[in-house]
């Protein structure tokens, strides 16, 4: 009896804390986020970083002139596009920096800004690096917060 009052005690709890912080957004929840996004693009793996995204979710990647210019992408083609990239016989790497984040009044919405430093090498072959200015904005879904908006301003390195 007594584990019976345990275990729906415990449950309860657990649900409460989950409806708690799903009701708004909180600078944690953007940190996990990010820190999860930033662990998916060391190992590759797409999937863990496009569950993070709203399916309207907007990507826009202003890269140099010489490199496409400005691309805007649905999560499709972003997710295509990190496919392709990750398919190079390439070393990569992948660091977020500077991150800030500001909540709305109402703890409905969320804005991050970070640097992101990645470098691309082919040994041999060559190497180039890039420093991006990243504004992500975040939404809550149904208790989910989710990426609803990505901009990121790249810039080459030497």
């Amino acid at each position: 009896m007594r584990a019976m009052q345990y275990i729906t005690f415990v449950f309860c709890a657990l649900i409460s804390l989950h409806l708690h912080a799903s009701e708004n957004i909180t600078k944690k929840d953007i940190l996990k986020i990010i820190h999860e996004v930033e662990a998916a693009a060391k190992s590759h793996n797409v999937e863990a970083i496009i569950k993070h995204f709203s399916t309207d979710a907007k990507i826009t990647l202003n890269f140099p002139t010489e490199l496409g210019g400005t691309q805007v992408l649905s999560v499709a083609e972003y997710s295509a596009l990190l496919r392709d990239g990750w398919s190079l016989p390439a070393e990569f790497k992948y660091d977020v920096k500077d991150i800030q984040i500001e909540i709305s009044k109402d703890q409905k919405t969320a804005t991050a800004t970070d640097i992101v430093y990645e470098s691309i090498e082919i040994p041999g072959q060559f190497k180039i690096k890039s420093k991006s200015f990243e504004q992500v904005k975040f939404g809550l879904f149904n208790g989910a917060v989710l990426i609803t908006d990505l901009s990121g301003k790249t810039e080459i390195q030497q």
